[in-house]
């Protein structure tokens, strides 16, 4: 399944219809909201929570998305390319390739150029070996023997 549409033909297919056309936009409005790779796994979830003779409705499918903790889309249908990588992705979040957040780690140029120093080791990494030593070291001070 790519999209709502085909989710749609497959769930009428499968269950002989919705109660009416009302509660079919509803729930293809609501299929809307879930990202394309996530189809599969949300119609899996409906099928076995709902037996095959009775028509879903707009409850079983919200249910359904809770139960199978798909993701789900703040805009419907809109994909997003990459600006520092180019992938194409559903998600609202980062980047699945590259992990770019957006203008909280800069301008897409200046993240294109971390990431190819980070890729090459010209990159500083962030140590947090001396930060946990030294809380390890004030923890162990008051205690008896240097152990909790």
């Amino acid at each position: 399944m790519k999209n709502a549409n085909e989710f749609m033909a497959e769930l009428i297919a499968y269950f002989g219809g919705v109660p009416n056309e009302t509660v079919a936009k509803d729930i293809a409005t609501e299929v809307s909201y879930v990202a394309p790779a996530d189809l599969p796994r949300l119609m899996r979830q409906i099928k076995i929570q709902l037996p095959a003779s009775f028509p879903p409705d707009l409850k079983t499918i919200v249910e359904a998305i809770r139960l199978s903790g798909v993701e789900t889309l703040l805009e419907p249908g809109k994909d997003r390319i990459c600006p520092v990588c180019k992938t194409r992705w559903y998600s609202s979040g980062v980047c699945p390739k590259c992990k770019y957040a957006g203008p909280e780690d800069g301008t897409p140029e200046e993240y294109r150029t971390w990431l190819r120093d980070r890729k090459e080791g010209r990159a500083p990494v962030f140590d947090v070996s001396e930060i946990l030593r030294t809380l390890a070291q004030n923890v162990n001070a008051g205690t008896p023997g240097g152990r909790p």
